[in-house]
């Protein structure tokens, strides 16, 4: 069993708990499993609209999956919520999704 299996169990035991649905992706993302990684983002972002890191996550998921314009809304949340906060590590990773959404034009 993968580490993002185990993962997904424990998220199917606590479905509410926003860390454990976080963890889970950010294991099916390790493991380039996008396509499953992205609905749980999407919960994470539902469940607590403030966490920052899981807005540029699910820019960074949108972006390699081909979904532009989400990728975009998702990483400016990103950056909005995380220079709010102060968080070095989200604003580095929303950046980095809008950088490259940009230098492909």
């Amino acid at each position: 069993m993968s580490s993002a299996d185990e993962w997904l169990s424990v998220y199917q035991d606590d479905p509410s708990n926003e860390l454990v649905c976080f963890t889970a992706a950010k294991a099916l993302c390790d493991e380039k499993r996008l396509g499953e990684a992205l609905p749980l983002l999407e919960n994470v972002v539902k469940m607590q609209q403030d966490f920052a890191l899981a807005y540029g996550m699910l820019g960074r998921v949108y972006l390699n999956l081909g979904r532009r314009d989400d990728a975009r809304v998702a990483a400016e949340k990103g950056l909005e919520l995380s220079l709010a906060q102060k968080h070095e590590v989200p604003e580095m990773e929303a950046r980095a999704v809008l950088d490259e959404l940009d230098s492909e034009f």
